[in-house]
C-alpha cells in the first residue's frame, strides 16, 4: 500500500556507517575513493531494494533506508534486518574483491515517524525512530547488526538473535534494550 507523504507512519529505519572509510580516504585520490563508495553503495541499494526498502539518503559514508514508506509491508521489521545482514555479507565479498578492509555498523529500529517533504525536497522520514536507529548503529561494533527491541520482537523466530548489553542513547532518559542480529 503507497501512502501519501506528510503522514504519520510505523516504520523500519536502517542506519549504516563505514568503518575504516576515514583512513583509506586519507591516503587516497578522491576520486578514487568516490569510485569505491560509489561501487559499494550501489551494491547496498540493491540488497536493501530487494529487501522492499527505500533509500532515504546517503551521507558522506552512510546510508539510511525506511522500510514501510512510501510502500508499507507486513514484515519491514524482517526485510530490514535481511537487508542489513545482506549488506554485511555485501562489503565482505567487496574487500575481498577489492583488497580492502572497511566494516559496516548497522543499526536497525521500528518506530513512528513523520513521511514527508523538508524544504521542497523528495520525502524522508524524521522522528525519534531516526534517531534511535542512528544512535543504534553508532554503539554496534564494526562488522554487526544492532536492533531495538521492536524489531526483534517483530523477527523473533526467523532470525537469529544474540543478546546484548542496553545502551545509553542520547536524547534518552533511559537506556535502550538492544539484540544482535547475527543469522
Amino acid at each position: 500500500m503507497a501512502f501519501s507523504p506528510g503522514e504519520r507512519r510505523t516504520v523500519t529505519v536502517l542506519f549504516s556507517d563505514l568503518s575504516g572509510f576515514t583512513s583509506l580516504s586519507e591516503h587516497m585520490d578522491p576520486e578514487d575513493v568516490t569510485d569505491i563508495i560509489d561501487a559499494l553503495f550501489k551494491r547496498f541499494r540493491a540488497r536493501i531494494e530487494k529487501e522492499g526498502g527505500t533509500i532515504d539518503k546517503f551521507i558522506g559514508d552512510a546510508v539510511m533506508a525506511v522500510f514501510g514508506a512510501p510502500n508499507a509491508h507486513d514484515d519491514d521489521p524482517l526485510r530490514a534486518v535481511r537487508a542489513g545482514i545482506g549488506m554485511q555479507e555485501e562489503i565482505a565479498a567487496f574487500n575481498r574483491e577489492k583488497n580492502l578492509t572497511l566494516a559496516l555498523r548497522v543499526g536497525i529500529n521500528t518506530g513512528e515517524v513523520l513521511w514527508g517533504s523538508v524544504g521542497g525536497d523528495r520525502p524522508t522520514a524524521m522522528g525519534d525512530a531516526v534517531n534511535v536507529a542512528q544512535r543504534l548503529e553508532g554503539a554496534a561494533r564494526p562488522g554487526t547488526v544492532l536492533v531495538s527491541a521492536a524489531v526483534e520482537k517483530a523477527a523473533r523466530g526467523q532470525v537469529k538473535f544474540a543478546g546484548h548489553d542496553a545502551v545509553m542513547v542520547k536524547g534518552r532518559a533511559e537506556q535502550v534494550e538492544v539484540f544482535e542480529a547475527v543469522a
